[in-house]
């Protein structure tokens, strides 16, 4: 953290790898959303730190899965999902960084 004017010393970047869809077995009709980020940390051209993170439908947390009717239906579950598992690697990403 620096001073709104003070250059950093660091730069972080997170990257979204991919993200979207997915089934837990082939007979259910629930879709999970899922999401790979990968954060980074340099400084100058040194890399100081680096971690990739996903949640998938298997993923414990990963507790924001509907039947695709319902994400039609009901939009708001849409950005309900995104904003959960974005949140679960979000968290991991930085306890990773904070160690």
């Amino acid at each position: 953290m620096v001073g709104e004017h003070d250059p950093a010393d660091a730069e972080i970047l997170l990257t979204v790898n991919n993200w979207g869809f997915a089934l837990t077995q082939g007979f259910s009709s629930v879709v999970y959303p899922t999401i790979t980020v990968t954060g980074s940390m340099k400084r100058g051209d040194q890399l100081i730190w680096q971690r990739t993170e996903y949640i998938s439908a298997f993923n414990g947390g990963n507790t924001f899965g509907y039947e695709p009717k319902r994400y039609r239906t009901e939009p708001e579950l849409l950005r309900t999902a995104l904003d959960g598992i974005s949140k679960i690697v979000d968290e991991a990403i930085v306890k990773d960084l904070s160690l």
